[in-house]
């Protein structure tokens, strides 16, 4: 018996093909803008937390803390490091947002 095919017996066809086509990693296209923006700032939010738990295991030494002022290179490091995690969720395709509102919209919208 196959799980993913018996739950979406109760699905509109057209939401099946949508979660086929999104499962595939081809072409996505929400319905719902706004909460698809929003899954996509939460899976900024995740990886950024990602790059700081990563960047605390990174070891400093009198190399990397060529200035005095370590207090402003690690604001603006962090200011880099929002960045990266902005750039990621966009390219990466790591499939967070996508999982989260396919979840959510299936949840509000009644289809499950």
């Amino acid at each position: 018996m196959n799980t993913i095919n018996d739950s979406m017996m109760f699905y509109d066809s057209s939401k099946i093909e949508q979660m086929k086509t999104a499962a595939a990693g081809k072409k996505f296209t929400p319905e719902n803008k706004e909460l698809y923006n929003a899954c996509s700032e939460f899976e900024t939010i995740f990886i950024k937390q990602m790059l700081d738990s990563m960047r605390k295991t990174v070891e400093k030494t009198t190399l990397s803390e060529s200035s005095t002022d370590t207090t402003g290179m690690n604001y603006f490091e962090d200011m880099l490091y929002d960045d990266y995690a902005k750039k990621m969720a966009k390219t990466a395709d790591l499939g967070i947002a996508r999982m989260m509102y396919l979840q959510l919209y299936k949840s509000t919208s009644g289809l499950g």
